[in-house]
């Protein structure tokens, strides 16, 4: 406890359950608390130590100091899993450097210590170290963005203004995003096929969308695989496929539908940082409520991506 230096989060609100019983937000375990240890808890501020905040509290309420102690160290253990608590010696790294010389409250008042808060709440079984260590690394995971069209710009805009590292080189990028305009089901890059970063194509077109798949080379079914599937459901797909691409400069897309496939792109990427397995899957949406209904996209036998797995792998 003396590493830790517990500050409130307001984020996190308190609910009432009863008069002595609360629960942290949404966190599901409830929590026994005292009145007293309430005020203490919410008046934790950052300035001192987890263990110089309980002796405080100790010295102020002299009888059952053992009850008192356990329930102290409860009540801050439950706030650091909940997020209810952030520790001001384990920020992410960008919200240390926002108002060092501050107080706890300006320097946990960025929009980092909100992505904090809710990665906490999505890994509510991390230590809350690891949880800004996962915030530092999204940060520091360069991204490059490929394309010309609307939602290549809307994609730029957004992970620029949620402080994502966005670099204009292929080659320094742990993962590309393709954007392609022509049709959700065609890939305007010619060159994707030989990029061997992790990378993921986000098409939309008129009311349309398909976000992925992300594709791990050699790991995960790719861009040629959901080619080869389509040609097989469609032997005219060939065809198809160059007349919508000398389209391409006529593509429009429903600016609702644009914007939401940028959102739910960076949200695949995001979600492939956090170590989630995000691959032989893609997101398909339309018009008129556009919601992004995963489906499969396997592995194509006649592809050879995945030569050298074992046949267990291409399944």
């Amino acid at each position: 406890m003396e590493t830790i230096y517990p500050l409130r989060n307001k984020r996190i609100p308190i609910i009432h359950a009863s008069p002595d019983t609360i629960f942290f937000g949404d966190y599901p375990i409830p929590v026994q608390i005292s009145s007293h240890h309430l005020a203490w808890f919410n008046e934790l501020s950052g300035d001192r130590s987890a263990g110089h905040a309980i002796k405080e509290l100790l010295a102020q309420h002299g009888q059952e100091i053992d009850h008192i102690e356990y329930a102290a160290k409860a009540l801050i253990s439950h706030g650091l899993k909940s997020a209810a608590l952030l520790d001001l010696h384990a920020l992410p790294t960008l919200a240390r450097w926002t108002g060092e010389a501050g107080s706890g409250q300006k320097r946990a008042g960025d929009p980092t210590a909100s992505a904090q808060t809710h990665a906490q709440l999505v890994y509510s079984d991390s230590d809350h170290v690891a949880i800004a260590q996962l915030i530092d690394l999204r940060a520091e995971t360069p991204i490059a963005i490929v394309g010309t069209s609307p939602l290549a710009h809307q994609l730029r805009e957004i992970a620029t203004q949620e402080n994502w590292q966005v670099t204009t080189s292929e080659l320094g990028a742990a993962c590309v995003i393709f954007v392609s305009e022509s049709h959700p089901d065609v890939c305007d890059h010619d060159n994707v096929l030989g990029t061997r970063r992790t990378h993921l194509h986000v098409a939309a077109r008129h009311g349309g969308s398909v976000i992925g798949p992300l594709v791990t080379p050699g790991e995960t079914s790719c861009l040629r695989c959901a080619y080869l599937h389509a040609r097989d459901r469609d032997p005219n797909m060939p065809q198809r496929t160059i007349d919508w691409r000398n389209s391409q400069r006529f593509a429009c897309t429903d600016p609702h539908i644009s914007a939401m496939s940028a959102h739910f792109a960076l949200l695949v990427v995001r979600a492939w940082m956090d170590g989630w397995d995000m691959g032989d899957t893609a997101w398909e949406a339309s018009l008129p409520l556009g919601q992004f209904i995963p489906t499969p996209r396997p592995v194509h036998p006649l592809c050879g991506c995945k030569l050298g797995k074992s046949p267990t792998h291409l399944d």
